[in-house]
């Protein structure tokens, strides 16, 4: 028997037998895309590089830039998971704000288009989880419950043929509702026609994709990058792994009765 390492720093995880006979009970799994399965984190910098260079650069450095940015976008995804803020408003209402912030006249409308048209063609797999979708869908059904812009995620969609392996891709900005909010994943469960309890969401948010299978009353295996702690008053989720590519393992370990 092998342990599973503990992905959540001064917390010991389950063996790898007790995480795998678990986790084969289940008929489908629905995965979050940005950071669990697309590395939105570098189509972002490239996307935001572009538009520094394109717009901002004769304005203010780079840093500056950059952190303003961060800081804004933040604060304004924040609102959105809380419902205070629609997710139309988001793309445009960041560059407004970084705008004003920086004392400059832009149009945020154009800026928002452009970036947005590049965080769609610049996403790639996270290493290893393209693989690891392709050993999973021999077992499971597989979807995607995302939120985010349509025009983004569906590029995404279509330049990684997410298609091919993906029965159900729900996208916030296209059902008008969002994680945390149970809703948008009964649309999935109900496209699906599947019950709560055969289904496990993955995910790396706590507070979008953990409180959103915990509203809708679906297991979760949170994908810790970064070995962080769980915030309170979050208690520990089903499984915690530290990347998607660990998932495979568990199910032929499970399938075979054999401990790796």
């Amino acid at each position: 028997m092998v342990l599973l390492k503990s992905c959540v720093k001064g917390q010991e995880s389950d063996s790898m037998e007790g995480f795998s006979s678990v986790l084969s009970s289940y008929k489908v799994i629905l995965f979050d895309l940005d950071d669990t399965l697309i590395d939105f984190k570098s189509s972002e910098i490239e996307s935001l590089q572009l538009v520094y260079e394109n717009f901002y650069r004769q304005h203010t450095d780079k840093a500056h830039f950059q952190d303003n940015f961060h800081s804004i976008n933040k604060n304004l995804w924040t609102l959105f998971e809380q419902g205070k803020i629609e997710l139309e408003k988001i793309g445009t209402e960041r560059f407004k704000l970084l705008s004003d912030k920086l004392s400059i006249v832009l149009d945020p409308e154009m800026i928002a288009h452009f970036y947005e048209e590049n965080l769609g063609s610049l996403g790639s797999w996270l290493i290893g989880a393209e693989q690891a979708i392709k050993e999973l869908k021999k077992y499971y059904r597989l979807g995607v419950v995302t939120n985010g812009f349509p025009n983004v995620q569906k590029a995404k969609y279509k330049r990684l043929s997410i298609a091919e392996w993906c029965q159900v891709y729900i996208i916030s900005g296209e059902v008008k509702v969002s994680k945390p909010d149970r809703r948008i994943f009964e649309i999935a469960l109900e496209k699906l026609d599947v019950s709560r309890k055969d289904v496990l969401m993955v995910g790396d948010s706590i507070t979008s994709d953990y409180q959103g299978a915990l509203n809708a009353g679906i297991d979760f295996c949170w994908v810790n990058h970064q070995g962080d702690s769980l915030p309170y008053p979050f208690l520990p989720p089903k499984f915690v792994i530290q990347s998607v590519m660990q998932l495979p393992q568990m199910i032929i370990s499970s399938s075979t009765g054999i401990m790796a």
